[in-house]
């Protein structure tokens, strides 16, 4: 009995979508509205990372300050959590690091205003982004669009490219309101 209960708790966890958040922080320069991330070439990488039980906001805070050693304000989820099913690969590096090998994520994009640099908890947990600055929203969310229909020529992109730029374009529209 006792060995059923186990294994039917360890099969509910092998099933499990971790919760993460990902933060679009911005900020203003020359009048222009930026947002914080890091380019690979190819893509723009925005802070994020588990919620470990914290609120959407509390978790955006932490990863900002773990990850990019900033503060942020007005933090608002703008994309309610969207379950993704990870690649195998995925899931046993997941089993590897926490124990527990999640069968994927449960990603909700937060926008906040960018703070000031903080540094006491940046790289605490050896995450730490790297090559991160402020690049123009526009430019951000034009080449996500066209990146992401580069990759998918001839099928849509994937659901998440789909809800990041669905994403950088309200917030692209939130801040023309804005004026």
């Amino acid at each position: 009995m006792f060995y059923d209960v186990l294994m039917e708790k360890r099969a509910k966890r092998q099933e499990a979508h971790r919760n993460r958040v990902q933060v679009h922080a911005f900020a203003y320069k020359d009048n222009v509205p930026h947002i914080l991330a890091s380019f690979d070439g190819r893509r723009y990488n925005f802070p994020g990372g588990g919620m470990d039980g914290a609120s959407f906001g509390t978790a955006a805070r932490n990863e900002m300050l773990e990850e990019a050693g900033y503060d942020i304000a007005k933090a608002r989820v703008v994309a309610k959590p969207k379950k993704y099913t990870m690649s195998e690969k995925w899931q046993n590096e997941s089993l590897g690091r926490r124990g527990t090998r999640f069968k994927g994520v449960r990603n909700a994009i937060v926008h906040a205003e960018l703070g000031q640099r903080n540094l006491k908890r940046y790289g605490r947990e050896g995450d730490q982004m790297s090559g991160l600055k402020l690049y123009p929203l526009e430019e951000v969310a034009n080449h996500m669009s066209w990146y992401a229909n580069r990759v998918n020529r001839y099928t849509e992109p994937d659901a998440w490219s789909r809800e990041d730029i669905r994403a950088a374009q309200e917030l692209q529209r939130e801040l023309k309101r804005r004026g």
